[in-house]
């Protein structure tokens, strides 16, 4: 059948339909899917030894891939759905490479079966490793949501900051305008930490007037913080300035705290009691 010399080609092998004799052939998307050949490279076609495909969650997936040393989506989300989020990311970085080297190809000639168009086999490999990036990021910030209230050390969370290392590192390797590139976990984890931050004061909830809601926004906030200095900011490299982030974080959800109650209709003595809370209690 003169296959593809490489087997990669446009993330098929053979980029035309292929006379499959007595096992049949099946196109997608103008590709032919190798029903014998376990793991073959056709882009978005998952399972194909029935000689048939499918989709799963919007992500076309890459399955059986073993042989050739190349990660599997539905592999990856497995990973990240068991938060083992260093081993996600190594591989969604070597599925990006694997996109980026697509790329660089030269393009096969348009037809009418398979236009060049954002559904070719690149453009839906781009799609697929920024999906694959949405679902970690969701659970690298939620980890980092769960590790202050836990009130103890959370072993999870050096696996955060481990991807965090990768991740500048990976940012550093690609040149710019590679999709997606520099991905800045950095500023993201800061921007995370923050808003865990307003999600722990925003569960403040007491009654009994202003003065106890004030007292209760500060218990919650110093008490968060001697946790995080405990248990959390050790994690982290010191470049990271751990302590100052959560600090800063906190001190902006107890902010829009303490707008949202200025906002609210105040009786002269509760307005004084915010300004001179805000303005002595809160300093010390």
């Amino acid at each position: 059948m003169g296959l593809r010399d490489g087997a990669l080609g446009y993330g098929i092998i053979g980029m035309r339909l292929w006379d499959m004799g007595s096992l049949g052939w099946d196109r997608w998307d103008g590709i032919v899917g190798m029903g014998f050949w376990d793991g073959t490279l056709g882009y978005g076609i998952i399972g194909m030894g029935s000689l048939g495909w499918d989709r799963w969650d919007g992500i076309d997936g890459i399955v059986g891939m073993g042989s050739l040393g190349f990660p599997a989506v539905l592999e990856i989300l497995e990973l990240i759905q068991r938060r083992d989020l260093v081993a996600a990311d190594e591989q969604i970085i070597a599925l990006e490479a694997e996109c980026s080297a697509m790329a660089s190809l030269p393009s096969p000639p348009p037809s009418s079966s398979s236009p060049s168009s954002p559904s070719s086999p690149s453009c839906r490999q781009t799609r697929d490793v920024a999906l694959l990036y949405d679902a970690l990021l969701a659970q690298l910030w939620a980890v980092v949501g769960e590790s202050v209230p836990s009130g103890r050390p959370y072993p999870l969370l050096r696996s955060v900051v481990r991807v965090l290392e990768q991740e500048e590192a990976a940012d550093a390797r690609h040149p710019f305008g590679i999709p997606g590139r520099p991905r800045g976990l950095r500023r993201r984890w800061e921007e995370a930490v923050g808003r865990a931050a307003v999600e722990r004061l925003g569960q403040v909830v007491v009654g009994g007037g202003l003065g106890p809601r004030l007292a209760a926004l500060a218990g919650r906030a110093v008490g968060d913080l001697g946790m995080a200095r405990c248990h959390v900011v050790p994690v982290y490299p010191a470049g990271y300035d751990a302590f100052g982030v959560y600090a800063k974080g906190y001190h902006r959800a107890l902010a829009q705290q303490l707008v949202a109650l200025a906002q609210r209709p105040l009786a002269v003595p509760e307005l004084y009691l915010l300004l001179d809370w805000h303005s002595n209690t809160y300093t010390r």
